[in-house]
């Protein structure tokens, strides 16, 4: 059984443990690194435009910002752990991510460049 320990469900946002494809892909001109979601939502919180927020990276601390798992290795957590591990081993990333209400594009970008592992109901 999991209990929500961690985040305010509330009107004005959404928390989701996404995976995101790590991609290794550099411009041509520079060799700088694409930018990933990941980094699209660390600059919407630095610079505080809305309750966007990277709670966690990497699946212990995506899962740890969620849940306290009440009966550790409970059937919903093994099952959670296994799934992102499957995408770990295909060179995904984990990441525990709250996405205001209010942005749009952010939360396309979830729902269409992401796997949704969790989503807040």
């Amino acid at each position: 059984m999991k209990i929500r320990t961690g985040f305010v469900s509330n009107s004005s946002s959404s928390s989701f443990i996404i995976a995101v494809k790590q991609d290794q892909e550099r411009y041509p001109c520079c060799g700088h690194k694409q930018n990933d979601i990941i980094d699209e939502i660390c600059v919407v919180e630095k610079y505080g435009r809305e309750d966007t927020y990277l709670h966690g990276k990497g699946l212990e601390d995506a899962l740890g910002e969620f849940y306290h798992w009440e009966d550790e290795g409970s059937k919903e957590e093994k099952e959670l752990v296994e799934e992102a591990n499957k995408y770990i081993k295909e060179g995904f990333k984990i990441a525990a991510v709250e996405i205001s209400y209010h942005n749009h594009e952010l939360r396309d970008k979830i729902r269409n460049e992401t796997i949704i592992l969790w989503e807040s109901e």
